[in-house]
This record gives structure tokens, sequence and C-alpha cells, in this order.
């Protein structure tokens, strides 16, 4: 999303931290830089290209609790000073990380406006009201709250995963406090591990603790099955076996492969046609079956640029056996086919138990 020509002379990034929040949860100024470091690292390219990085001045503002407006307004220098570099249109951009207050909180919530009505463009990575993490949350189906933990009750988990030797210290005072209680040896050694933890000890910057990234990705992970349940229940499947026990796929469902698009999936159809394939459809079920000798072999056409394979041994009694691992044949292969595909057939009885003296 372009939402600023960068080549303009002189525009820049700047960063403005305020201190806000209540008294007993205040929101900590250096906690603010962080994340909105967090948040420019998380910017694809194509976003990181149409700002202009990096946000090199921070304009910070204390903001110490005040109980007239006047007296707020009156109360933030780094703020004038920051206004005046964007009329002056030294500064184009503001990022900012400013949570909306659920109470009177003067000063904080005319802010960002202010910056705005002077010309900038503010990004808060509160909300990302201008979707630039788009690709991103797509990847956890998560809010920017959810998915960066920027807000609200999330501040002590970011506060561990900012600052793990501080939370160690902070656990260890309170653990350890408690004389006469005895001490969770798990608790003890988790102490010990923050207490000795450095986030940049790798030269990694912390984005997400593990815990939330596998909350979401769970979340996430129960979102697509309940889609791909409901999907289930009313498209064309695609059958990889001749066993009832085994259970058909959406023709778009892939593990790590990208799926074929409509057009690709018809020159699949068509190229596995001319292999000597049979499609059959019974009961929202497709397959793609071919029959050479006592042997059946199933094609997956799912994934872009390759179709996959499957040999089945057909037994006595008619019941099939998977008699080898899969095959796949490139769509990049054009020429002798047919050569190829029962080349690989014949490899792949080959290896397959029971079939050594073939």
């Amino acid at each position: 999303m372009h939402i600023v020509d960068t080549k303009e002379a002189g525009s820049a990034s700047a960063i403005y931290l305020i201190g806000h929040g209540p008294l007993r949860e205040p929101r900590l100024v250096e906690m603010q830089l962080f994340r909105i470091q967090r948040y420019i690292r998380l910017l694809p390219m194509k976003e990181r290209r149409d700002i202009p990085l990096p946000a090199d001045e921070v304009f910070v503002d204390i903001n110490y609790p005040r109980k007239t407006v006047i007296e707020a307004r009156d109360g933030f220098p780094a703020l004038k000073q920051l206004v005046a570099a964007i009329r002056s249109k030294r500064i184009s951009h503001v990022f900012v990380d400013i949570v909306p207050p659920n109470g009177p909180q003067l000063g904080v919530e005319w802010n960002p406006d202010a910056l705005s009505k002077s010309g900038a463009i503010v990004i808060n990575v509160v909300d990302d009201e201008h979707r630039l993490l788009h690709p991103v949350l797509e990847r956890y189906g998560a809010s920017p709250q959810e998915l960066l933990i920027w807000s609200g009750a999330a501040d002590s988990e970011d506060m561990v995963t900012f600052f793990p030797v501080l939370a160690g210290r902070i656990m260890q005072r309170l653990v350890f406090d408690q004389e006469e209680r005895e001490i969770p040896y798990a608790l003890s050694r988790k102490i010990e591990q923050l207490c000795d933890e450095s986030p940049y000890g790798g030269g990694n910057f912390p984005t997400i603790s593990s815990i939330t990234e596998n909350r979401l990705v769970r979340r996430k992970w129960e979102q697509s099955e309940k889609i791909k349940s409901r999907r289930s229940q009313e498209e064309v499947l695609l059958r990889l076996s001749p066993r009832s026990d085994e259970k058909a796929v959406l023709l778009d469902e892939v593990l790590f492969d990208k799926p074929r698009t409509n057009e690709q999936w018809i020159w699949a159809e068509e190229r596995l046609k001319n292999l000597g394939f049979e499609k059959k459809v019974e009961d929202r079920r497709m397959s793609f079956i071919r029959r050479v000798g006592n042997h059946l072999v199933y094609a997956d056409p799912r994934s872009e640029g390759r179709i996959h394979f499957k040999i089945y041994e057909m037994s006595k009694n008619g019941k099939a056996v998977q008699s080898a691992s899969t095959f796949m044949l490139p769509d990049k292969w054009k020429n002798n086919l047919e050569e190829k595909l029962l080349k690989q057939i014949g490899d792949q009885r080959v290896r397959s138990p029971g079939n050594d003296k073939d």
C-alpha cells in the first residue's frame, strides 16, 4: 500500500513515545520503542520501500499525571518539536504505540490526531490502521493485537519477551521473600532460565513469545480445520486410494506446495488423460486411476508444477495393498512421458516388499 511519495526532499520517519496508562499499569516507553521496532522489522518488503526508513529520530514525552487539559497540552515539549518538524516537511511519517484510553487519560487521546493534522502519516502499531502488516497477519489469522501482543493484558507477556532478565529478577524477589514456603523445582528452574536469558544474545530481535505463537498457530489450525470440514460436506473431493478407510481430500488441500489454479488443474487433467488415466466421479468423490498389470496407480494433481502418484497392488481377494512410496512427474517434462511413467511404476514395484524377484 503506497501511502506517500518518499522521494520528496527531506521526507523521513520518526518515532514518538509518550508515557500513558494508569499509574498502576503504566505503558513503559522502552516497551513502546521495542514494539515499534518489531513492527518495522515485520513489515513486508513492499511496505518497507514505501516508507522512509530507518526511523532514526525518537521524540519522547514522559507524561506525568496531570489534572487539567490545559496542564496536559502545555506539558509535551517533544510533541511540539515533532509538530514543527512535520510542518517544515522534514518528517513525513510517525510511528506510535498508543492504546486508546478506556477512561480519561489527559493528553494521550489527542496526540496522534495532532500529528495527523500537522500533515504526517501516523502509523499506530496497536491497530495497524493502514493494513501494512496484512500479509503477515494472514499467516496467523489474527489481529495486530493478537499477533504482536501490543496492548491490554498482554503487556505482562511482552515484558517477559523483551526483558527476560528483569522479569526473572522480579519473580525471584517475589518468590524468595516467602522463606517458609518450599519453592517448586520447575518454578525455580524457570526463574534461573529467565535470569540467564538475553533476547539479543543470538543477534535476533524478539518478535512474540513462543507460548503466544503456539497459541496463535493452533487457533489458525483450528479455524482452518472448521473451514475444511464445512467444505468437505459441500465440494467435490479427491480420492487417492481404493481403500474405504482413507479420507478423500479437498482439491486445493496441500501441506507444503502451492495448489494449482483452475487453469492449471484443467491442464493436469488433460495430461493424465493422455497418460491413460481414467477420471471417475462418484458421490462427490473424484479420482484419476490407471491399471498396470495387477496394480492400480492413483494420480494426485493438486500441487503446482508436479503430479504425484501412488501405487496399490491388488491382492487375489480384490483388496488393495499400498506396495510402494509415491513418485512424481514434473509438469516441465514434455517428452516420452508414457515411457517415463511406466519406468517409474516398474522401479517402484521392484522396490516394494514381496516383489524382490520381479
